[in-house]
């Protein structure tokens, strides 16, 4: 699963993630908000992105991918 998460607004936006597998977790792949190289995470050191999850202002996008751990 994939979800992208945007906001265009001044101020920063709490998303709810979709329920997910059983063994399975949200992990965040990327982050506009940040300079890189801290926007992108390389695969299998995604951090965790679970539940309620906070996307900051002016962020063009926000990926997620969902794999057990």
């Amino acid at each position: 699963a994939l979800c992208l998460m945007f906001n265009a607004g001044a101020s920063a936006v709490d998303f709810d993630l979709p329920p997910v597998q059983p063994g399975t977790r949200w992990h965040l792949a990327a982050d506009s908000f940040h300079e890189a190289p801290q926007d992108l995470f390389a695969a299998g050191e995604e951090p965790h992105a679970g539940g309620l999850f906070r996307v900051d202002p002016g962020v063009a996008g926000l990926p997620a991918r969902v794999y057990g751990g």
